[in-house]
């Protein structure tokens, strides 16, 4: 991967070049449940594995340096600790955070596309904010049917996987066990697409801090070609920054990724969410990716086979696989 230099205006232009001969790829498996109730999330690494999504990725050209799957301390004890001003286990899960945020952050960031596989998706905060650090002005694009905005005074389950965006952008602090998070992202760059359940005071929170949001009443409106040129329009107006996409399985409607712990309906169609994906690609700043929220405890087997297979497209389409029939 190779950077321009600083050209001397307000932003560092970042084109991100990968030479499909030696493309490389850091690859983190961070199988951990704390950020939510149901066991099984912290498996998903693991079968995504067994799926050969390593084999997959190197079909496309990359060299994979493949950093393991990250152990956690994974328990469903309620009683372990006690909840911080209603936030469930928070020491515990800024733990488990900062254990990914220092693993990313000693690796070769800026020479490697990282990609994380989750687990909940509590554990953004740690991906993304060791990205952040590594990568001056990344902008995120957080694709999800849930807000994740909720703070200690909006949450009504208290779990942490529905407030990584809130502690990323600052908005809650002094947390016990994520002391360690100190650099927060600018609203305006971060983006979501596919919202469809929001609490009342997440969508507040979204407006008052100015965070643009598409919902798929957007999608359905102008198609998801316009909708992600315009999030795109939005976090990277000059086309210059470096971008993370942060993709919760649960985006895609459960009738293609049921294998999931919060399902909603009337989601993006598995084309929308490749669409997504292709076009992160296409821009040549993507430099990182978290996939999140694949349990595969939850389902058939071939449902877990299904939910697994189409996450690995997703992956796959994220890393430049081409699926138009013209270059073929």
């Amino acid at each position: 991967m190779y950077l321009t230099p600083n050209d001397g205006q307000e932003e560092t232009v970042h084109h991100i070049i990968f030479d499909q001969k030696n493309a490389k790829l850091a690859l983190f498996g961070a199988g951990y449940l704390g950020g939510q109730g149901k066991s099984g999330v912290e498996m998903g690494p693991i079968v995504l594995r067994k799926y050969k999504i390593v084999e997959e990725i190197k079909k496309l050209g990359w060299r994979v340096i493949d950093k393991g799957d990250v152990t956690y301390k994974v328990t469903m004890d309620q009683n372990e600790e006690p909840d911080y001003n209603g936030i469930k286990h928070p020491k515990r899960v800024g733990d488990a955070c900062e254990k990914l945020y220092n693993l990313i952050l000693n690796s070769e960031v800026s020479s490697h596309f990282v990609l994380t596989l989750g687990g909940d998706h509590s554990l953004a905060m740690g991906s993304i904010a060791a990205l952040a650090k590594s990568w001056e002005g990344l902008s995120v694009v957080w694709v999800d049917a849930h807000g994740d905005i909720n703070t200690d005074k909006t949450t009504g389950s208290g779990n942490l996987h529905g407030m990584p965006v809130a502690f990323l952008l600052g908005l809650v602090k002094g947390v016990p066990g994520f002391e360690w998070l100190r650099d927060y992202i600018d609203p305006k760059r971060i983006v979501y697409i596919g919202l469809r359940h929001v609490d009342f005071l997440e969508k507040k929170t979204i407006s008052s801090f100015g965070i643009k949001a598409y919902s798929m009443h957007d999608v359905n409106k102008y198609g998801i070609g316009k909708v992600t040129e315009m999030a795109l329009d939005h976090v990277d107006p000059k086309r210059k920054r470096p971008l993370h996409l942060s993709f919760d399985i649960d985006s895609l409607d459960p009738y293609y990724c049921p294998s999931t712990g919060t399902k909603v309906a009337g989601g993006l169609t598995y084309r929308e969410g490749i669409y997504i994906c292709e076009a992160m690609a296409q821009t040549g700043r993507l430099v990182s990716m978290d996939v999140t929220e694949f349990n595969p405890a939850i389902g058939t087997t071939d449902e877990v086979t299904q939910t697994a297979e189409i996450t690995i497209s997703l992956v796959r389409a994220a890393l430049g696989l081409d699926l138009t029939v013209d270059q073929i």
